[in-house]
């Protein structure tokens, strides 16, 4: 798996983690996932900013040819979304803060 697959696979995590929170059935926007939850989840809040950079870079890969897109993700940003990826999932307990 090349780099942008990671980094899509990782969003799409992140995305359904945000769907389920907000248990919506219907379509929203990411951002708008991010707003919702950043009510109720102080990883999200803590990390909005952030969430939308890299749905705006997620955006760019899919929307071209995914195959040869014409962004690649820096090492860098697949980190940061494999970081709050982890902690969406395993959010760190009370003693570990």
């Amino acid at each position: 798996m090349n780099i942008h697959e990671e980094f899509i696979q990782s969003f799409n995590n992140i995305e359904k983690i945000l769907k389920e929170e907000v248990d919506n059935q219907d379509y929203l926007p990411f951002y708008r996932l991010v707003d919702l939850n950043s009510k109720k989840n102080k990883i999200v809040k803590k990390h909005k900013r952030e969430l939308k950079v890299l749905a705006d870079l997620r955006n760019i890969i899919v929307h071209g040819d995914i195959k040869n897109p014409v962004a690649v993700p820096s090492k860098n940003s697949l980190e940061k979304i494999k970081f709050i990826e982890k902690q969406l999932f395993n959010p760190p307990k009370i003693m570990e803060v």
